[in-house]
C-alpha cells in the first residue's frame, strides 16, 4: 500500500533537557519490570508558534515526582521539542491544523522521547525502561481542565 502523507511535517526533534539518576534498589530479585510498573509518570506539554515553525515541548518525569516517593532503580526527566510545519501544497483549516498538532504532533513527540529513554536505559544496570503507551486524549483533556482552573 502507498501511504497518504500527512500535511503535518516533522522538521526536527531535539532533547532539550535530561536528568537520569540511578537509585539503589531495596528489594531483592531481578524482576525490574514489576518495579518499573510502580513508577509514577508525569507528562506536561506546551505549544508555541513563530513565523517558521510550530513547536511542541513535552516534559516527561518518571519516578521523579514531588507528589510521590521515589522508588529504587531509575529517576528520569526528559524534555524534548519537536518542530513542525504544514505542507504548503495542502489547503488546511486552522481547526485541522490544531487537531493534527494536538493528536499527531503530541504523539510523535512523546514517541521520540520514549525512544530516547529506551536507548538511554538500555545501557543502565537494571535494563531498558519502556515508557508505557499514553492516552493522548486523556492528556489533552487534563490540560484543558488545568487551563479552565486558572
Amino acid at each position: 500500500m502507498k501511504p497518504l502523507l500527512s500535511p503535518l511535517v516533522l522538521k526536527d526533534f531535539a532533547v532539550t533537557e535530561n536528568r537520569f539518576t540511578i537509585l539503589p534498589i531495596s528489594k531483592e530479585g531481578n524482576d525490574f519490570d514489576e518495579l518499573f510498573d510502580e513508577y509514577s509518570i508525569d507528562i506536561d506539554f506546551d505549544y508555541s508558534k513563530n513565523d517558521l515553525f510550530y513547536a511542541i515541548v513535552v516534559q516527561v518525569k518518571i519516578n521523579n515526582s514531588e507528589d510521590s516517593p521515589q522508588l529504587g532503580g531509575y529517576s528520569i526527566m526528559v524534555e524534548g521539542t519537536s518542530l513542525f510545519e504544514f505542507n504548503q501544497t495542502d489547503e488546511i483549516t486552522n481547526e485541522d491544523k490544531a487537531s493534527l498538532l494536538n493528536y499527531s504532533g503530541l504523539s510523535i513527540t512523546i514517541n521520540y522521547i520514549r525512544g530516547f529513554i529506551a536507548t538511554l536505559t538500555s545501557f543502565a544496570p537494571f535494563g531498558r525502561y519502556n515508557l508505557p503507551t499514553i492516552d493522548v486524549n486523556d492528556l489533552l483533556s487534563q490540560k484543558r481542565d488545568m487551563k479552565k482552573e486558572k
